[in-house]
C-alpha cells in the first residue's frame, strides 16, 4: 500500500488532467473543484460551454470555453478525417486523442490524462510518481482516470493495430464504443504488448446500484466503513478486528449518483468532509467509532430505486426502438 501521507509532488514531470463537460454543472461541483485545488502538483483543464458558471476557480485549473461542434472539429483535425460526434457522451470515445486534439493547451505538460466530474481526488502524487512516469507510456486504464505520455508514442496509441478494433470505425460510428476503456485502447495496448502501469486497488470505485457505499473490489469492503476526505487525502475508514483503521485511495468514483446541491461559499476553503450515500457532509468526526461508521454509510434506498428504474426504462426504450426499426 502506498503511503499517501507523504505529499511527493512529481519533480521532473508535469501532468495535466482533462475534463470535458457540456451543460449545467452538478450542484455539488464545488467538491470536485476543491479536490483539484488540493493537488497543486498537477494541472487541470476543464473544457465547457459554461465557463462563467464555476462557483470558484482553483489556481491550478485552466478553463476553456468550447462547444460540441468545436470539439468535433478538434478531433477531426487530430485524426485526419471528419468524425461522428452528435451528442456529448460520445466524447468519451475520443479521449485517447486528447493529446493531439488539445496540443495547443498542453505545451507545458509532458503527461496528460482524462477524468470525469463524478470522482473526487485524494493525494494524487502518492499514487503517480516520477518513477512511474519515467517507466510507462500510460498509467491507469479506466475511462474515469488515465494518464498518457505527451509525446509521439503516447499520443498515437489509439492507432495501434488490432485484428478487431479499428479507431477509424469507432470514430465514424455515432454510438459510444467504449474506445477509451476495455473495448478499445486497452485491447490495443494488450495486443501490442505495450507496458502500462495499473493498480486496481488504488481507487475507490463505488457500486452504482448499492444503497450504501460498497466498493466494486469486494475484498476491500468492510461491514462497517465510511469515506473521508481530510487534508488532501481520500480515505476509507473502517472497523477491523475491533480497531478503527484507514486506507488511502487515489480517488473515490461516485458514478450514477445524484446529491443535494451545496453552498459553494461553505466549500471554498474546506479541507475535511465525509462522502455519504446521502451527499457530502462538511467536517466529520475527529475520532471515529462504529456508530459513526454506521451513521455516515446509512443506506439510501431511494437512490437504488431510481437507478434500477432508469436502467429498466433505457432497456424498454431500446427494445421499442428495435421493434419499430
Amino acid at each position: 500500500m502506498m503511503d499517501a501521507s507523504k505529499t511527493i509532488l512529481p519533480a521532473k514531470h508535469r501532468a495535466c488532467i482533462i475534463a470535458v463537460y457540456l451543460g449545467k454543472f452538478p450542484g455539488w461541483f464545488s467538491v470536485w473543484l476543491r479536490s483539484c485545488e488540493m493537488n497543486p502538483g498537477f494541472d487541470f483543464l476543464l473544457l465547457t460551454d459554461r465557463p462563467n458558471d464555476l462557483p470558484f476557480r482553483p489556481a491550478n485549473l485552466r478553463v476553456e470555453q468550447t462547444t460540441l461542434k468545436q470539439l468535433k472539429d478538434r478531433f477531426s483535425t487530430a485524426v485526419g478525417f471528419e468524425v461522428a460526434l452528435n451528442y456529448a457522451f460520445k466524447i468519451c470515445d475520443f479521449r485517447p486523442v486528447f493529446g493531439l486534439a488539445f496540443a495547443d493547451l498542453l505545451k507545458n505538460n509532458d503527461f496528460w490524462g482524462h477524468t470525469d466530474l463524478d470522482l473526487y481526488f485524494g493525494n494524487l502524487a502518492a499514487f503517480i510518481t516520477d518513477e512511474m512516469l519515467d517507466k510507462y507510456v500510460r498509467l491507469y486504464h479506466r475511462g474515469h482516470m488515465s494518464l498518457y505520455r505527451n509525446d509521439g508514442d503516447g499520443n498515437s496509441l489509439y492507432r495501434l493495430p488490432h485484428p478487431t478494433v479499428d479507431y477509424r470505425q469507432v470514430f465514424l460510428n455515432e454510438d459510444y464504443c467504449y474506445f477509451d476503456e476495455y473495448l478499445g485502447i486497452e485491447k490495443l495496448m494488450s495486443h501490442n504488448k505495450v507496458p502500462e502501469f495499473e493498480n486496481n486497488y488504488a481507487f475507490a470505485d463505488i457500486v452504482p446500484r448499492s444503497p450504501d457505499f460498497r466498493l466494486t473490489r469486494k475484498e476491500l469492503n468492510h461491514p462497517r466503513q465510511a469515506f473521508l476526505f481530510e487534508d488532501g487525502r481520500m480515505q476509507q475508514v473502517f472497523l477491523q478486528d475491533g480497531e478503527i483503521r484507514r486506507r488511502d485511495f487515489m480517488y473515490v468514483h461516485l458514478q450514477k449518483r445524484v446529491f443535494p446541491d451545496l453552498n459553494p461559499s461553505q466549500w471554498r476553503n474546506l479541507s475535511r468532509w465525509v462522502v455519504t450515500p446521502q451527499g457530502f457532509v462538511p467536517g466529520g468526526p475527529e475520532i471515529w467509532s462504529e456508530a459513526e461508521l454506521l451513521q455516515f454509510n446509512k443506506p439510501n434506498y431511494g437512490h437504488t430505486i431510481r437507478h434500477v428504474w432508469r436502467r429498466a426504462k433505457r432497456r424498454l426504450n431500446a427494445a421499442a426502438s428495435r421493434k419499430t426499426s
